[in-house]
């Protein structure tokens, strides 16, 4: 069940966005690099100017033991327009509590912790505007009971720079562990804007929720594959109505 909650790899919110529909994972590659490719598509309910589908691709390096990094660039298509290159991000991941963090082993026995807790922070930058960076903050956990494996993502998002708000963005899953290397369950994502200046109403936000399935290989040479699959659909009027996701993890070890 360890590597379940590493198959839910759910990176950047921001903005982090639902396009990708990534997790953060509540714990830290240690001695290892991670690859990790992201898509989203939208099908339904898409408006003049917004994304018909985003992909990321990160890379993440265990730095040392509590602490990891990686940079991810994302590539984006407007519904009327062409795919380009849209936003470049730098994040960092402290862990707290987990079966490695900053202040050693948790719990002291290595056994697999049934609570995990990390800090990310991101710093995005608009490659079509230079000066609109965002600076994402906020904490990832994870829950973990027998087959049944919970992570959440609590971001908030200050902009640098611009005309833009503090936003708060989430993602959530719940996952059962029906065979040793599948896993199926929920997961929800979400985007609130001017979170501390007038929200607005739940219909003026963005809201997904929806099934998600994963899969764990063992490969040769230690490297694991993990690949996700979920199907989403909007909760209000500012959402797409339908969305499609593929996460692809790749860790060597």
């Amino acid at each position: 069940m360890k590597n379940v909650i590493a198959a839910l790899a759910l990176t950047i919110l921001v903005v982090p966005a639902h396009a990708e529909f990534e997790i953060e994972e509540a714990e830290t590659a240690v001695n290892s690099v991670e690859l990790q490719i992201s898509t989203g598509l939208f099908l339904g309910g898409v408006k003049p100017g917004d994304e018909r589908f985003a992909t990321e691709t990160e890379i993440i390096w265990g730095v040392f033991p509590g602490f990891s990094t990686g940079l991810s660039f994302e590539v984006g298509g407007e519904r009327d327009g062409s795919p380009a290159f849209e936003q470049m991000e730098l994040e960092s991941t402290f862990a707290f509590i987990g079966r490695e963090s900053l202040f050693g082993l948790t719990p002291a026995n290595g056994e697999d912790p049934v609570f995990s807790l990390v800090l990310f922070t991101g710093l995005e930058l608009e490659l079509d505007e230079p000066d609109d960076i965002v600076l994402a903050a906020g904490p990832a956990f994870a829950f973990e009971f027998d087959d049944v494996a919970s992570t959440t993502n609590l971001f908030f998002t200050f902009p640098l720079g611009g005309g833009a708000k503090t936003g708060f963005s989430y993602g959530t899953s719940l996952m059962f562990e029906i065979t040793e290397y599948t896993a199926i369950g929920v997961e929800a994502y979400g985007t609130i804007e001017n979170v501390f200046d007038g929200p607005g109403g739940f219909n003026t936000q963005e809201h997904f929720i929806g099934p998600a399935i994963s899969f764990e290989f063992e490969l040769e040479n230690d490297t694991e594959l993990n690949v996700r699959l979920g199907s989403f659909f909007g909760l209000t009027n500012e959402t797409p109505t339908v969305a499609l996701s593929l996460n692809i993890e790749v860790e060597f070890n």
